[in-house]
């Protein structure tokens, strides 16, 4: 800046003459080639200098420049991590008025930027202009068009497409998605799939601006008397636990008369919010989770940034299970991926690399990784990495296309033998995208098809499923069917998803006849048949057309 000049310097810029611009020259080509009205936001040093450019001469020369500057004409602009903070602040504000369908003025931009307590911006703006909107706004009209376009297409779209819907739909402007979220027809709509019940969850838990609506939302849903909802509204809420309100429904669905599926998602994300403590561990251990080993393991995985809690909770494991050794193997494990157990011992993992480098390698790997912003990138990551937050799927992929058939059943039977669900889970995933159809490998899916868990046994089916038109793996689908058992609800989450695979896999490769008899064993309530029969019918609709 010279002389209260502002110069704007581009990227091939000298520092002399060459690549830079003066404010005045900016202005004059404005006026001279310009029509209507301009807005100039500048994010640069001293860019508060370029008020100039937004003068008046006279009466016979009005100016249509108005100034939105990141700091004064003394002062310098403020960098940020990636954006300059006024940059950042800027793009928040517009976001944050497209998304509530509020129209974008220059007004209501500094507004925001005061809200969010960026004071340093210097704003010249001409009479009349302030409340002139910038850009689009969303027509409530159309809005009603969209909801009603939403569900069509939700109805008559397949288990894949349905879950893509609800994450693009996070993408869409906020108040669009609230309108679908409040329509009547979300009450109605029955997802049994745990797929498309957490990308409806995903698409409530994408509202960040109209919060009360979100939360009105998310408690009718909580509240409501199907387990289903509470679980979309768990997973829409999980980011809303500085609510009181939220926060205790989340509390209450601890209690052991509730469903092991939300009572297992509130634990999980009162746990990663860092709200359960002391007490609470022990109570949860001993009212459910204590009850399975697959729970125990659950609350030392959740317990793992807790270290007093994490060895009560093992010392309970051990003295309860015959397993002991298996715990302390499993204790370890999550301590290795923790920063705050870090200096636990581990000797059964020491040994366990020593006896059996390749086996340990594949049990710490698992990590959490980030599933990205978008409804686009969650998606995206969901079909590439899985579903489970300890991806261990990257080792058995590299495992999948390089290893012979023999190595991976000798595999498949240390993985059914240890009991970890997400290893188990991660390993017949790996089986389907990979699409590996051996006779030796099949002969030891039949034993996770006995399972406790019924994820597990989910997935053993569905890899049945796919193999199933190989005459020398047929066999499995009666084992299928013949190990279908009762689930209880309180102890283990997943009874519908389990239901649901066994009928794909009746209707797909014949036997729907014995469906009477898997629903009555399953417990499948009238309510729940009435899904899973609506899903797949939607589903031969769509790959019949």
């Amino acid at each position: 800046m010279d002389k209260d000049h502002l110069s704007i310097h581009f990227k091939d810029s000298d520092g002399k003459s060459h690549g830079s611009l003066l404010i005045g020259e900016i202005a004059l080509a404005i006026h001279k080639h310009g029509r209507g009205e301009f807005l100039l936001v500048l994010d640069c040093c001293y860019a508060g200098a370029a008020a100039s450019a937004t003068a008046s001469s006279s009466v016979y020369f009005q100016s249509k420049i108005s100034l939105l500057a990141a700091c004064r004409s003394d002062q310098r602009a403020l960098p940020g991590d990636r954006l300059s903070l006024f940059t950042a602040a800027i793009i928040k504000s517009i976001d944050t008025l497209v998304d509530t369908g509020q129209q974008v003025t220059i007004k209501a931009i500094t507004e925001h930027l005061k809200a969010d307590k960026y004071d340093n911006y210097f704003a010249s703006i001409r009479d009349g202009i302030a409340n002139l909107d910038l850009g689009p706004g969303i027509n409530l009209e159309d809005s009603a068009s969209y909801v009603s376009e939403v569900y069509t297409a939700l109805r008559n779209s397949g288990s894949a497409e349905r879950s893509v819907i609800w994450y693009m739909l996070a993408d869409a402007p906020e108040v669009r998605r609230i309108r679908v979220l409040q329509d009547p027809r979300f009450s109605e709509y029955i997802e049994p799939v745990w797929l498309g019940r957490r990308a409806m969850g995903s698409c409530l838990d994408s509202v960040t601006h109209s919060k009360r609506a979100k939360i009105d939302i998310a408690s009718r849903l909580l509240r409501s008397q199907s387990w289903i909802d509470n679980c979309v509204g768990l997973i829409g809420a999980r980011h809303n636990l500085d609510d009181a309100g939220i926060l205790e429904i989340f509390k209450n669905h601890l209690d052991p008369s509730f469903p092991m599926d939300s009572k297992w998602l509130s634990a999980l994300y009162l746990s990663d919010a860092k709200l359960l403590k002391g007490q609470e561990w022990v109570d949860l251990y001993d009212t459910s989770f204590g009850k399975t080993l697959w729970g125990a393991f659950e609350l030392l995985a959740m317990a793992a940034d807790d270290e007093e809690a994490f060895g009560d909770l093992r010392a309970r494991a051990i003295n309860d299970y015959s397993a002991a050794a298996q715990i302390d193997l499993f204790s370890e494990i999550i301590a290795s991926r923790s920063a705050t157990l870090k200096t636990l011992d581990a000797p059964h993992l020491s040994a366990l690399k020593k006896s059996d480098k390749d086996f340990a390698e594949l049990l710490t790997v698992g990590v959490r990784l980030r599933t990205g912003r978008t409804g686009s990138e969650k998606w995206l990551f969901s079909k590439m990495k899985g579903n489970w937050r300890n991806q261990y799927q990257h080792s058995f992929d590299n495992m999948f296309r390089f290893r012979h058939d023999i190595y991976i059943s000798q595999i498949a039977e240390k993985v059914v033998a240890f009991p970890d669900s997400a290893l188990k889970l991660a390993f017949l995933d790996g089986l389907q995208k990979q699409r590996i159809k051996s006779e030796k490998i099949a002969a030891s899916v039949s034993k996770f098809l006995k399972d406790d868990h019924p994820w597990v046994r989910r997935e053993a089916v569905r890899y049945v499923t796919l193999i199933a038109n190989d005459p020398s793996t047929r066999y499995l689908v009666e084992d299928a069917i013949g190990s279908a058992q009762a689930v209880d609800s309180l102890l283990y989450p997943g009874r519908l998803d389990y239901a649901t695979v066994l009928y794909e896999m009746l209707l797909q490769v014949g036997g729907l006849e014995k469906w009477g008899e898997i629903k009555k064993t399953l417990e499948v309530s009238s309510f729940e048949e009435e899904a899973i029969t609506c899903f797949f019918s939607r589903e031969r609709l769509i790959t019949s057309t």
